[in-house]
């Protein structure tokens, strides 16, 4: 949880406090004229929980279409259990998986951290490799030749990242190869 704490005068004195809470999830606490020291004293705690990266990708997929949900969560769930030192997020507005690990310094435009993420179309997923060009796709489930270095795999249906996933799953084993690690 993200917290601002402002606080202008302390009282010990914690029956005399007032707890406000709003739908924001911001809450502050107001002590009054405390009833053993007479003192007005004012205590202002604000916070608002930002949810966790796990999180956020959990409520993404929840907004989908109960079938591409279905999906996304399979494709998700065979992109984490491919290796422990892959991890998720929201980025570029979609979830994105990305190497945990300790990598040496590199142009941060260079997209060198990021894996694999998420761009839903209407009725299907395109996981798009920012850097994808960098594997040697023995697989030959990446499409596409981009001057940018990106590579993609479509998915349209369960059936078809069934007979996929353990393509992808190499994939990002070959990727994960690559990293310039520390």
């Amino acid at each position: 949880m993200h917290c601002l704490r402002r606080i202008l005068k302390a009282c010990s004195h914690e029956k005399d406090k007032k707890t406000y809470h709003y739908k924001s999830g911001i809450s502050f606490s107001y002590f009054s004229n405390c009833s053993l020291c007479n003192d007005n004293v004012l205590y202002i705690i604000m916070a608002k929980d930002k949810p966790t990266p796990i999180e956020q990708v959990n409520q993404y997929i929840e907004k989908l279409p109960v079938e591409l949900a279905k999906l996304a969560q399979a494709i998700r769930e065979a992109i984490l259990e491919t290796d422990t030192e892959v991890g998720e997020h929201i980025k570029w507005n979609s979830p994105a998986f990305y190497y945990t690990g300790d990598m040496k310094p590199f142009d941060p435009k260079e997209y060198k951290r990021d894996i694999v993420v998420y761009n839903v179309r209407k009725g299907s997923i395109l996981l798009v490799f920012p850097t994808g060009a960098v594997i040697e796709d023995i697989t030959g489930i990446l499409e596409g030749s981009y001057t940018d270095g990106r590579r993609m795999v479509t998915l349209k249906s369960m059936a078809e990242f069934e007979s996929k996933k353990e393509a992808l799953q190499k994939v990002i084993k070959l990727w994960l190869d690559k990293v310039e690690k520390i």
